[in-house]
């Protein structure tokens, strides 16, 4: 090839042709020197066009190779992102069951003080013509009123804290709740992530194969 590319044994040879012609036959030397060079030049001609092509192939192949070493590289990107997403996906998904459990027994339990609350204050209601002062002044003895004081103590006691309580546990219902509703839109955030980068995955796999098929298609023997 690199013989044919400077094109110095042809004019040799056309110099040697040249010169084992007869000497009377100097209008046929002419003659073929003139079809030796136009040969030559068309010669010239088709090894030019050759390079010409050769050249465009080789450039092809560059874009085509770098084309798809970003393509290699974005599909390298996209499936690091989607492994991430599927972890904290399956994460949240993990948490979300297990806030679920949590807030079914926290319902359960303020449900239960709240019964126990509501029927202490139904009893209150019923019995509030008895006041403090009555079942202190009825003691017969000062055992009796010791007793009736400390049972009433441990009454007052008792309703105080069943009442905070279930506040407690209204607090915390009403913040596992908030964790849930902010589990949910994230679960939710990541699920859409998920659909987008699974699409830019397959597009972006499609787009190799089609850029690969498309250079071999186009690629001829020089």
């Amino acid at each position: 090839m690199s013989g044919v590319r400077h094109g110095g044994w042809l004019t040799a040879l056309l110099a040697g042709m040249l010169l084992c012609l007869p000497s009377g036959a100097q209008q046929d030397k002419n003659q073929q020197r003139q079809k030796l060079q136009s040969e030559l030049q068309s010669l010239q001609g088709e090894i030019g066009k050759l390079r010409g092509v050769v050249d465009q192939k080789r450039r092809e192949e560059r874009k085509v190779r770098r084309d798809l070493a970003e393509l290699d590289q974005q599909i390298t990107r996209v499936t690091t992102r989607l492994r991430n997403t599927r972890e904290q996906l399956a994460q949240a998904r993990k948490e979300q069951a297990a806030l679920a459990k949590q807030l079914e027994v926290l319902t359960q339990r303020l449900r239960h003080r709240e019964t126990l609350l509501a029927q202490r204050l139904r009893a209150a209601y019923k019995y509030r013509s008895i006041s403090y002062l009555t079942l202190i002044v009825n003691a017969r003895n000062i055992n009796e009123l010791n007793s009736r004081s400390f049972v009433l103590r441990q009454i007052v006691k008792t309703d105080r804290e069943l009442l905070e309580q279930v506040r407690a546990d209204q607090q915390a219902v009403a913040e596992a709740k908030a964790k849930m509703d902010a589990l949910v839109r994230r679960i939710t955030g990541l699920e859409a992530d998920l659909r987008n980068q699974q699409t830019e995955l397959t597009e972006a796999q499609e787009e190799k194969q089609t850029t690969t098929q498309r250079y071999f298609q186009r690629a001829r023997p020089v």
